[in-house]
């Protein structure tokens, strides 16, 4: 059986030549395999050599946004076997027969592989240590939902098409999960060699990444997936807000991270992950509600992020080899002080992303809802493996929080204070 591969383009990204002649290469293992670009966005357009292959069929999708262009895809395939990924990805020579064989051979109704980030420096170094882009697990062979950069489809197994709703927030992978899961059909997990997302190395990557998949996580919510609820996001993000340091210490430390300025630096962006996520998921549920919940201006809040965090990296630290250990958990050492990075976070949220007075009603939905207890036993299981991880490398961690069915970086936390003593944190007040 053959496959086709669906890769959505607006065919201006410098790095879909080199990304598209990969999948070329991957698809032409596989007999009477197709690659199928949808080309969704406007000019002017590059023309990577890889289009003109006899493998490629180039066809336009006329709607905004790489959920409606993979489905476009998804009707013009030959083949009932769909391989799904980015323009921005390189995929591993065997990619494509790996994902097809792995997904024969689970016989379910699709499967997610591991997306790792190549470090160009702290930021993109930070995404792939905390495997940002790796499917959330349920146990060791199965997951919640595919991230679409690297993922298989059988339609002779499901009929799931992408929600094209997720224009302005990043939810789409999660709804489609969410929709082949509804339907019966089950997602696994293959550990094969990753694809690898070439980045820009910029601020933005997680900047405005994060504040969309809050806003995805508010869409979600609203429409009927409790587990994407934010219980208390109005107190955690007022507390971040503030700039105090005990908002920084309730987060990731790093302390498995050698280098100690490295693991500041991920602290720091730790809580830019945090506060995009919960600044996303306030403006969604305000915009959805119609009682805006934070004074957004974009522009202004993104340009402040890139001040803080996008100067010449001048650091000696080789983003490419941190030699993480997780013995060093259990040290309580802190990172280096750097240079107040919380309090400059303060300022810009309370500048340019304030909180506003809640409704009645947005205050009702922020603080009703509890914690998903699927979170609630993620921090349980975490917990529980706290010591037999100690001396593991963080390959052994990761395949272990993954078999518990706990998200990396979450487990990692769990773990840290686990085993440095820390007081736990839940982010919801008793």
């Amino acid at each position: 059986m053959s496959i086709s591969v669906v890769v959505p383009s607006t065919l201006t990204n410098p790095s879909c030549e080199l990304a598209l002649a990969s999948v070329v290469s991957a698809a032409r293992t596989v007999p009477d395999a197709e690659v199928i670009v949808v080309a969704n966005g406007p000019g002017p357009r590059r023309n990577p050599p890889a289009l003109a292959d006899r493998l490629v069929r180039v066809v336009d999708s006329h709607r905004p946004g790489p959920s409606a262009a993979r489905n476009v895809g998804l009707r013009a395939a030959r083949h009932p076997i769909v391989l799904f990924t980015d323009d921005d990805c390189l995929v591993p020579p065997t990619w494509c027969a790996d994902l097809a064989a792995g997904l024969r051979r689970a016989g379910t109704a699709a499967a997610a592989a591991p997306v790792d980030v190549l470090p160009a420096g702290p930021v993109t170094a930070f995404l792939n240590h905390q495997r940002i882009f790796h499917a959330p697990a349920l146990d060791a062979t199965r997951v919640k939902f595919p991230l679409t950069a690297a993922c298989a489809v059988d339609r002779t197994r499901t009929d799931a098409v992408l929600d094209e709703r997720f224009l302005e927030a990043a939810g789409e992978d999660a709804e489609f999960g969410y929709r082949i899961r509804d339907g019966g059909g089950e997602i696994a997990w293959l550990d094969v060699p990753p694809v690898v997302q070439l980045m820009v190395e910029t601020v933005d990557q997680v900047s405005q990444r994060f504040l969309a998949y809050g806003r995805g996580c508010a869409l979600l919510f609203l429409g009927g997936r409790a587990a994407h609820a934010m219980p208390y996001a109005h107190i955690f993000y007022g507390d971040l807000c503030t700039g105090s340091p005990a908002a920084r210490r309730r987060l990731r430390q790093f302390r498995e991270l050698p280098d100690r300025a490295a693991g500041a630096l991920f602290a720091d962006l730790e809580l830019v992950v945090e506060a995009a996520t919960l600044a996303g998921y306030l403006a969604g549920l305000g915009e959805q509600l119609g009682h805006p919940l934070v004074d957004l201006d974009r522009e202004a809040l993104r340009d402040g992020w890139r001040r803080i965090f996008d100067a010449p990296d001048e650091s000696t630290v080789d983003w490419a080899d941190l030699r993480p250990d997780l013995a060093l958990l259990g040290g309580g050492g802190e990172p280096e002080p750097g240079p107040n990075r919380h309090r400059q976070i303060g300022e810009l949220l309370r500048a340019h992303a304030a909180l506003r007075a809640l409704s009645p009603e947005s205050r009702a939905i922020l603080e009703t809802h509890g914690l998903d207890p699927e979170l609630v036993r993620a921090n349980e299981n975490a917990r529980a493996l706290a010591s037999s991880l100690s001396g593991a490398t963080i390959a052994e961690a990761d395949r272990a929080l993954r078999a518990a069915g706990v998200p990396f970086g979450y487990g990692m936390l769990q773990l840290e204070q686990a085993l440095s003593q820390a007081p736990r944190s839940v982010p919801v007040p008793s």
